[in-house]
């Protein structure tokens, strides 16, 4: 029995439209795993930076976890007007999404390298300070987790938000 055209292309259309979904969370995924590289080596190089600055502990730490938390919600934002121009097809943006990931794997592997040649005399001297401030000071931890669950619930109003 031979199928239709109109059959065939609705099993073309149904066969595209998981495609598409399936690959919408392999974007998701690896975009978010990308952003995660992009926010950890952001965090770290600034912190690198006020070690080497001088800059207190308590403010290392706060804009340490203040740019994870910017980069994470930046990322997103410009995930969805990405998704939404259309503008890029979908395996494209797969393709960058993992490729976004791997570059930021990359740039966490070499990040030390780098820092290394730049470190000031008094780096390390602030690096055991910084460390010592957060074993004295345990709520810092503490804001660290809830900027962590907020950074969940705003991720997700955004995407609610945006989702029309």
């Amino acid at each position: 029995m031979e199928k239709t055209t109109q059959q065939k292309d609705e099993i073309r259309l149904k066969n595209s439209s998981t495609n598409d979904k399936i690959l919408l969370i392999g974007i998701g995924i690896f975009f978010w795993l990308g952003i995660g590289s992009f926010a950890y080596l952001f965090e770290r190089t600034l912190k690198d930076i006020f070690f080497n600055l001088n800059i207190s502990p308590n403010l290392t730490e706060i804009f340490g976890e203040l740019i994870n938390f910017l980069t994470y919600i930046l990322g997103v934002f410009y995930l969805i007007k990405i998704v939404k121009t259309n503008k890029i097809k979908l395996l494209k943006l797969f393709k960058i999404s993992f490729l976004m990931l791997l570059i930021g794997q990359l740039l966490q592997f070499i990040e030390p390298m780098i820092n290394d040649k730049l470190q000031s005399e008094n780096y390390f001297e602030n690096s055991n300070q910084y460390y010592d401030f957060l074993k004295e000071n345990p709520n810092y931890y503490t804001i660290s987790i809830y900027l962590g669950i907020a950074l969940y619930f705003v991720i997700g109003l955004i995407i609610y938000i945006k989702r029309k």
